[in-house]
């Protein structure tokens, strides 16, 4: 079984913790900032709040999957 770093998302600033959402670290996230939120090729429209924190494995819309933009 692999194992995967979960904490990989973690931050610690100032001795608190900071967990970011997987999004903003995928190939597909759209960085310019409106009002409608952040946004990606999947979800142009606004990234719903239960897609920010699903598993890295799950499929987002329409085909599209976390890729790592590391």
């Amino acid at each position: 079984m692999e194992q995967r770093n979960s904490l990989e998302n973690t931050y610690i600033l100032g001795g608190n913790r900071l967990t970011l959402p997987k999004c903003m670290f995928c190939d597909h996230f759209m960085e310019e900032g409106d009002d409608k939120g952040m946004r990606c090729t999947a979800f142009p429209e606004g990234i719903p709040n239960t897609v920010l924190w699903d598993d890295i494995d799950k499929e987002c819309n329409n085909g599209i999957k976390y890729e790592d933009g590391k």
